[in-house]
């Protein structure tokens, strides 16, 4: 499948189909190795001359800590929107009364009173700041429809992504690291949200 993500998108709706899936918040993400047959299916997810690699298939639920849309470059058509995710504790909307979240040049931040009983270890290691390069149009169109405090599930592949100039672009592998190449860098293929599935 083609990664369609850079193609002009109009104003029509994405398409999705009703499900009663549930979706549980408080579990957090899973991911595992790509099989021989998914690294190979990712060859065909290029576009132009940026090619991607599988590097895990990932399935998270979380509910949406902040959003924020990125327009320029290579990297903002492929991956034109980043979903700062949060799980366990943090997908508790009870916390934001303790916590202001933000996004900025591909980055996501944190402020927190005194009063919350996590720290910034347990803010860390149940929330993530993940690029998401959605693997066709009609996702695309449902993931910038995605709006602060949806609680929406995600299944796709982290990847790693070479870009046209040869830049390498990294996803994180670990729900436990912070800094740079912290952030997941996700080729989502489904999403769920407000009882549908996009596709």
């Amino acid at each position: 499948m083609a990664a369609a993500a850079a193609a002009t998108v109009g104003c029509r709706s994405a398409e999705g189909e009703p499900t009663s899936e549930p979706i549980d918040p408080r579990q957090p993400p899973s991911q595992e190795a790509p099989t021989p047959q998914e690294r190979e299916a990712a060859a065909y997810w290029a576009f132009g001359e940026i090619t991607f690699e599988a590097q895990a298939s990932y399935r998270i639920a979380a509910r949406v800590l902040s959003r924020e849309r990125y327009w320029m470059g290579w990297s903002s058509d492929i991956a034109p929107v980043d979903l700062a995710l949060g799980w366990g504790e943090v997908s508790d909307p009870a916390i934001d009364e303790h916590i202001d979240w933000y996004q900025g040049m591909r980055w996501y931040f944190w402020k927190w009173d005194a009063s919350l009983t996590l720290d910034n270890g347990d803010i860390s290691r149940q929330s993530a700041n993940t690029h998401i390069v959605p693997a066709n149009n009609n996702l695309k169109r449902a993931l910038l429809a995605v709006d602060e405090g949806d609680v929406i599930q995600l299944r796709g592949y982290l990847v790693n992504i070479t870009g046209p100039n040869g830049e390498r672009w990294k996803s994180s592998l670990s729900r436990n690291d912070t800094a740079g190449g912290s952030c997941e860098l996700l080729y989502a293929t489904e999403l769920i949200n407000d009882q549908k599935v996009y596709r």
